[in-house]
């Protein structure tokens, strides 16, 4: 689920944002709750085919994140959403999924 930002208006960006966080969290349990057993089933055996072994959960680096896996395409896409979504309108807030060395 993709929400785009309505308006400047806070409340309307206020509402869109619950929206999105609700759709994440939604497919966040759906993945780390009721599908588990699949999940950790899939988390085990991903060397090829759901996680590269570059890879992490949430950048597996595969051509098909899909791959009968549906349920975490839907949470990888709404993550991205979310992502973006805080960063178009965050408050100076910054959404980062990289860690930098400070050396």
């Amino acid at each position: 689920m993709s929400i785009k930002i309505k308006s400047n208006n806070i409340e309307e960006d206020y509402e869109v944002l619950v929206k999105q966080t609700a759709s994440f969290l939604n497919n966040f349990i759906a993945v780390f709750h009721y599908d588990w057993d699949y999940a950790k089933e899939l988390i085990e055996d991903s060397e090829f085919f759901y996680i590269a072994k570059e890879g992490t959960f949430l950048k597996p680096n595969v051509k098909d994140i899909e791959n009968n896996w549906v349920l975490r395409k839907n949470l990888l896409d709404d993550y991205e959403s979310l992502k973006n979504l805080l960063n178009a309108i965050s408050y100076k807030v910054e959404i980062k999924d990289e860690i930098k060395n400070s050396s």
